[in-house]
């Protein structure tokens, strides 16, 4: 059964068509792949999947109780006065101590004063890996 369906899907910003009448199923326990290249709509897909993004026409179901989780190219946290209170300040699901986990895993000190100016590629990845354990988490408890 699927978790998850578009059909005659189309989004296009001005001329450039990123979704032409698509369509996708997704079953549960399966796991989907996008590769393409730049501005081709990955990320727009994504968005609007993830209810981020309007699509100009078509059709989105989602089974109930079913959540969806993203994570932006650019995330933007925060300000906070430590990296821990600006990415608990992001959190849907409060799990501090896998939070600390990631942060030792990197090599960010959670208690450090928030510097935007932090190697965003190590930020990227902490926020990825806790939003996605937490998805993963509970698309689990919605699966099975």
């Amino acid at each position: 059964m699927a978790i998850l369906t578009l059909q005659d899907t189309q989004l296009a910003y001005g001329e450039l068509p990123l979704l032409d009448r698509a369509a996708l199923a997704m079953e549960s326990g399966k796991r989907l792949g996008l590769i393409g290249r730049n501005g081709t709509g990955k990320s727009s897909l994504l968005g609007a999947i993830a209810g981020r993004v309007a699509l100009d026409d078509g059709e989105l179901r989602i089974r109930d109780g079913l959540r969806i989780a993203m994570i932006e190219q650019e995330p933007v946290l925060p300000l906070a006065a430590t990296l821990k209170q600006s990415l608990l300040g992001r959190a849907s699901v409060h799990q501090e101590h896998k939070l600390n986990e990631y942060l030792d895993r990197f090599g960010l000190n959670p208690n450090g004063a928030f510097r935007p100016e932090w190697e965003r590629a190590a930020v990227w990845w902490v926020i990825a890996a806790w939003v996605m354990m937490a998805a993963a988490f509970v698309a689990v408890l919605l699966v099975k």
